[in-house]
């Protein structure tokens, strides 16, 4: 069976290389402190990179503006709460039930099956970015 940290770290390993200061474009970000920043001011930051990259994905798990607002509020979460690395694997967890996933009952094959839709949707992430000139 897959444990939930295990399934986090697949995930998380295509969209940003684990680092909870990823941005879109910027998977090695270390100039931006987004584990700092509060959820008002990430939500701010993805304002800004949407309108500069066309992604609001931020953070570990490379969440966009309405999935992370949608989980603020499913959660009770406020603007002035810090998007901590604690914080970010609470909400791929959150992400991940809302999918209807539960980890307990994930086995290695059903991971094997996610694979190729992860990085299936990493690859055509990559393939819009070299189109844009990233």
């Amino acid at each position: 069976m897959v444990e939930t940290r295990q399934l986090l770290d697949f995930i998380a390993g295509p969209e940003s290389g684990g680092n909870y200061n990823a941005y879109y474009g910027n998977s090695l970000n270390q100039t931006v402190n987004l584990t700092g920043m509060t959820l008002g001011q990430v939500q701010d930051f993805q304002r800004d990179l949407a309108r500069r990259t066309g992604s609001s994905a931020v953070g570990r798990y490379q969440f966009i503006q309405g999935t992370l607002r949608g989980l603020m509020a499913d959660n009770g979460l406020t603007r002035d709460m810090v998007f901590t690395p604690h914080l970010q694997d609470m909400l791929g967890e959150r992400l991940l039930e809302r999918r209807g996933l539960r980890i307990a009952r994930i086995t290695d094959r059903d991971l094997a099956a996610l694979q190729g839709e992860v990085f299936e949707t990493q690859n055509r992430a990559d393939e819009i970015g070299r189109r844009a000139g990233k």
